[in-house]
Formats: C-alpha cells, structure tokens, sequence
C-alpha cells in the first residue's frame, strides 16, 4: 500500500472499523502491516495480507477488506504532522500553502540582505588582489499566485480590505525529460510550492514520486496506467522540500517544474472548463458566500480541492461522473482538480 512512514488520511466514503465517514485518521507503516492511530491511540492495522488498495487518484485512495467486509475512500491530508494537530484542526484542514511561502522566502531574504550589507562593507586584504563580493540581487517580491508582470502598486500606509502581497520565491521553469525509469535532479527554493506539468505518452504504468533530499518519498504525484497529460501540485506540506522525482515506467515522459505563480488564472466568473489533473489560481480570490456548479466527465476518482488563507476545503472526492453544486470557502485563491476526464467549475449564482 502507499503509505509513507507516517501520513494522515480523511475517510469520506465507506468507513473502517471504528471510523466512519469524517475521521482523520494517521497511518504509520514502516511495512506491513500499518499501524492506524486516531488522536494519538492505534486503533487497528491494515494489513497487505486482508487489505487491499483498489484505486489510486493523486491524493485519494481506495481500500477494500473481504474479509472483514469494508471499503474506504481516503484522501490525504497534508497539513498534519501530528495526530494532536489531527484532532485540533478538525477534518478538511490542511497547511497555509501562503504561509509556507511566505515564511520560507522571508528567510532567504533576511539571509540575501546580510549578505548584501557584509559584501558592501567589505575590503580585499592588502595584496590579495580579490575584489570585494559583488552585493546579491534581492528576490523579487509579490503575490505567490500573481502572474502580471506590470510594476507594483508604490506601498500605502492606508489598510487594505483585499489579501495582501507576499514575497514570493520565483525560479525558472525546470524541464526534465526521458525514457524509462529515471530519477531525474532538480532545484527549487526550499520551502516553496510549485507546479510541476507532466506529460507520457505510452501503454505502460506510469507514476511520479516526489522525493526528499535523504531519498525518502514525499508525495505520490500520478499514478496511472497509459498516457498523461495535466499539473498537480508538490511540496505543499510544511515539512516537504524536494529535490527530485522517481519515474517508474517504460515510455518517454517530459516534466516542466514551475512556481505556483504560473498557474492559469481564473476570474471567479466565467465558466472554467479543463481536461485531466490541474492547478488554477482564482484572481481575485473568493469573497463572501460563493457556490460553484461543478461536473466531470470520467471513470476514476474526481478530486476538487480549494486553498484558502485558512487551510484548505476538498469539495469533490467522487468515483466516475459528476454533477453538484458545492460552496467555495471564503477567501480561496487556488483549485487543485485531479480527473481522468473532461470537467467544469462555473459559478453557482
């Protein structure tokens, strides 16, 4: 089963013993079989032996027991680190993906400033002949999920009732690209999220892992079986930082790794219609009471995802075709939708 070493799960269908549709529950496996802690308690295992994983979709899973006569669909939590986290924020909240940008470029800044003012007030050594350090270009700065180019607003004393900006660590698109199973290098800003678009052409099981820096596995990106095609987003968790992927297949694949910032944007009004796995930024973000009409057209789970400055909402985790209307929680600025199939957001009026 794909479980990391420890990682924290909602049921939402189905239900396991003593958990029913709502529990967050954290699974701890070094093996088989996993150990299942509710509120810091083990509760039960689940073991490869009885248990089995039916179904796979970036950040759900499906797991059925004959013998004991259930299935659960499980999407992954990924602000936990902790069951005492678990039990505090309640089901459906995960980490402030801003908040993880902001605090982690802020600290690349702080450390570019010092070095700037070291550099600047430095002298070579009599007869070494060395030039003085040249000073650092600061990071550019700005919303996380902006994608204008045109110069910033001059700073207002005045408050502001709209999200503010937040530094933002950008990097340039990263394309990697091959045949067969690889695992392919990249480096991106410690602690930013970003996109990573994916693409393989083929027959054969196709899956992306994100990995750590020790070779320990993050997160699950794709795992299908035939070609690909869509954007998912990684390095959300506060603790994760990559540094490259593992490729498990035997086709030719390419990878573009790019900041949140690049995502395609959505105005909140109109009619976004997509076709697989992506990632879209909502600009402006939602404000008040909003209902979205949502529908997919597919065979495997539909996932809907809404990032907000308090954490984040699943508001779809369906099998197959789907029709609803679902409310967007306030103040959400990002959607991440994982599908097979063609799907629809527009407004609810």
């Amino acid at each position: 089963m794909l479980f990391r070493s420890q990682s924290f799960w909602r049921i939402d269908e189905g239900g396991m013993p003593g958990c029913p549709v709502g529990t967050v529950i954290s699974l701890v496996a070094e093996g088989s079989p996993a150990a299942v802690m509710r509120d810091g308690v083990q509760i039960g295992t689940l073991s490869a032996a009885t248990t089995q994983q039916t179904g796979t979709s970036g950040n759900s899973i499906t797991l059925t027991n004959q013998t004991e006569g259930w299935r659960a669909v499980l999407s992954r939590q990924i602000a936990f680190s902790s069951p005492a986290m678990v039990a505090a924020s309640g089901p459906g909240k995960r980490s402030d993906i801003r908040t993880k940008l902001i605090v982690g470029v802020v600290v690349v800044l702080v450390i570019l400033a010092a070095i700037g003012e070291a550099a600047a007030g430095s002298k070579p050594s009599v007869g070494s002949g060395a030039p003085p350090a040249p000073t650092p270009t600061p990071a550019t700065t700005g919303s996380p999920f902006a994608r204008s180019s045109a110069p910033s607003a001059p700073p207002s004393s005045a408050p502001s009732s709209t999200p503010t900006s937040a530094p933002v660590a950008a990097f340039k698109p990263i394309v990697l690209s091959g045949k067969g199973a690889k695992v392919p290098k990249f480096t991106i800003p410690e602690g930013a999220a970003a996109i990573a678009t994916i693409s393989a052409k083929g027959s054969d099981n196709f899956a992306v892992t994100s990995l750590a820096v020790d070779g320990s596995d993050n997160e699950l990106l794709v795992n299908v079986i035939g070609g690909y095609s869509g954007t998912v987003l990684f390095d959300s968790q506060n603790d994760e930082h990559s540094v490259a992927f593992r490729i498990e297949t035997t086709d030719s694949w390419t990878i573009t790794i790019k900041p949140v910032a690049s995502a395609r944007t959505w105005d909140g009004a109109s009619r976004l219609s997509g076709k697989g796995d992506d990632v879209v930024e909502i600009n402006p973000p939602s404000s008040g009471l909003v209902t979205l009409n949502i529908t997919n057209k597919g065979q495997d789970n539909f996932v809907v995802t809404a990032y907000s400055d308090n954490g984040t909402d699943l508001m779809v985790n369906e099998i197959g075709n789907y029709t609803g209307q679902i409310p967007l929680a306030d103040g959400s600025f990002l959607l991440g939708v994982q599908s097979d199939g063609a799907w629809t957001v527009a407004p609810g009026g």
